[in-house]
């Protein structure tokens, strides 16, 4: 026996052949599959090959309780008479055991495609969330590396930027104290420094701190001991000629050598006629 459950479609009531079966025997359609479903299942069970020995179509007929119900399926081509008995054609595709492992493959199969597409649908699922979650991600590093960059240019001091001297700048009171107490005349360093400051072209002309830049001024004009910026009331060279100078500072250079070497004869006569010129 092939097994106690047979192959049958879902959709069988709508099949041309059973509708000619109804219509000729008088039934619906679902009277009709309920009997192929009972004699088909007889089939099942008691035959290999759909091949049933001895039987007729009266025996059909009774079994199913419907007179005529063997002719009409002989009529749709869903029966064979045969000299010793009748057959289902094509029976090995619906039933049998072969037929029967072979539907369940099939179902089996479908099932497992069915699952692997559904598995395959949350994997693209789970890839597409993935990278959906991995491009957010990236998106937050991205805008946390550019808020770190904006805060941190932000942080960093500028460096600031001089000007140049103002329009009638002066010394506090203590810028003045501070070239007075060097020995130098503010008023006269302050016109020499508006002059060379304001005239001045490159880029050292600008300066952070004027105040700063001032007292830089006096320090080098005591370093540098230029006449011209010594206190009021000292001869410089504009109140006298050079050569008066010159004579000058050669009695000042020989006075300063006394007690140490005296002045050879030759400095002291050209001392006297520069002074005389």
């Amino acid at each position: 026996m092939a097994g106690d459950w047979i192959k049958m479609r879902s959709d069988l009531a709508e099949d041309p052949a059973v509708i000619s079966i109804a219509g000729k025997i008088g039934l619906d359609e679902f009277a009709v599959v309920g009997r192929l479903q009972y004699l088909w299942a007889w089939f099942d069970a008691q035959s290999r090959d759909g091949h049933a020995i001895g039987v007729t179509e009266a025996w059909v007929n009774r079994k199913v309780q419907c007179d005529g119900f063997a002719q009409a399926m002989v009529s749709a081509g869903w029966l064979i008479v045969h000299a010793d008995g009748l057959e289902v054609p094509n029976f090995d595709r619906h039933n049998g055991d072969t037929a029967k492992t072979r539907a369940l493959g099939t179902k089996r199969k479908q099932k497992e495609r069915s699952k692997d597409e559904s598995h395959a649908s949350v994997s693209d699922e789970s890839r597409e969330t993935s990278r959906s979650e991995r491009d957010k991600s990236e998106t937050r590093e991205e805008k946390r590396r550019e808020e770190e960059k904006t805060t941190t240019a932000n942080a960093v001091v500028r460096k600031p930027r001089g000007s140049r001297l103002p329009e009638g700048w002066e010394p506090s009171e203590d810028g003045r104290a501070y070239a007075s107490a060097r020995g130098l005349n503010p008023q006269d360093e302050l016109d020499a420094f508006r002059d060379h400051w304001t005239a001045e072209s490159r880029a050292t002309a600008s300066k952070l701190d004027w105040n700063a830049a001032w007292r830089t001024w006096c320090r080098n004009a005591v370093k540098f001991k230029r006449p011209s910026e010594r206190n009021v009331g000292v001869t410089t060279p504009a109140a006298e000629t050079v050569a008066q100078y010159q004579a000058r500072m050669a009695e000042e250079r020989a006075a300063s050598l006394q007690g140490v070497t005296a002045p050879p004869r030759e400095v002291l006569e050209l001392a006297g006629k520069l002074r005389m010129q």
